[in-house]
């Protein structure tokens, strides 16, 4: 808007919209008291090509791979599990005749689970371990926003919405990444608890300023200090 000439930049309010959690009160939980035994990597996308589905199957064959390369017994297991509905048949079709196809391990699974509603997702989202965002075309980090509030590190394609996200944060809360290989790479770190934790901390502390009565507040503010200028005081 400021480039085309359009709007100076003092005429312009971004509005970081806050998730929409359920009303059930969240409970933090902490390393080992998620995933039953395995380290559980969430995702939460609508099943389309821009959302980086595939991204998430290279990310699986990837740390399969890793696991397979040599003894790994001290990585224990890795479950993904993906929560989204596909809205083109043809698409989805693509996407489960891929996963019918991918190699088995002992020391990794994936599961697709289709649409949750709210209850459903807070329940994965308090027994995950972190939340992976494999989508390179995300305005903005919403879902990303929704697993802070509940301790998750994300582990992100570097699209401009949850870039931004980082950039704003006084936090570690995870890694971003620019393709498969280092997304792999930095859920494997991650299944380290001591790092987990510090980066666990970070979101919750991030969240907080995303909680809507924060959002409120700075809306506000922002509208007041505007109609103080337009009156020339």
């Amino acid at each position: 808007l400021v480039k085309s000439g359009i709007l100076p930049r003092n005429k312009i309010s971004v509005v970081l919209l806050p998730p929409a959690l359920t009303d059930k009160a969240i409970t933090y939980k902490g390393y080992d008291e998620r995933g039953n035994g395995d380290f559980v990597v969430l995702v939460v996308s609508r099943l389309s090509p821009e959302k980086g589905i595939e991204n998430v199957i290279e990310i699986y064959k990837d740390i399969i791979s890793f696991t397979q390369s040599a003894s790994q017994d001290n990585l224990g297991s890795i479950r993904f599990i993906v929560v989204g509905e596909s809205l083109d048949e043809k698409y989805g079709n693509f996407i489960k005749d891929i996963i019918k196809k991918l190699p088995v391990s002992n020391q990794c699974s994936i599961e697709f689970l289709g649409k949750k509603n709210r209850e459903g997702l807070t329940e994965l989202y308090e027994n995950a371990h972190l939340l992976l965002v494999p989508s390179l075309l995300e305005s903005w980090g919403l879902v990303a926003i929704e697993a802070m509030h509940f301790g998750l590190p994300i582990v992100a394609f570097n699209s401009p919405g949850v870039a931004e996200i980082f950039s704003r944060s006084d936090c570690q809360v995870g890694y971003l990444v620019n393709d498969a290989q280092q997304g792999a790479g930095s859920i494997i770190e991650l299944v380290n608890k001591e790092l987990w934790t510090l980066l666990s901390q970070g979101s919750l502390k991030e969240s907080k300023k995303y909680q809507p009565k924060e959002v409120s507040k700075k809306l506000l503010l922002k509208l007041w200090k505007d109609r103080y200028r337009a009156n020339g005081s």
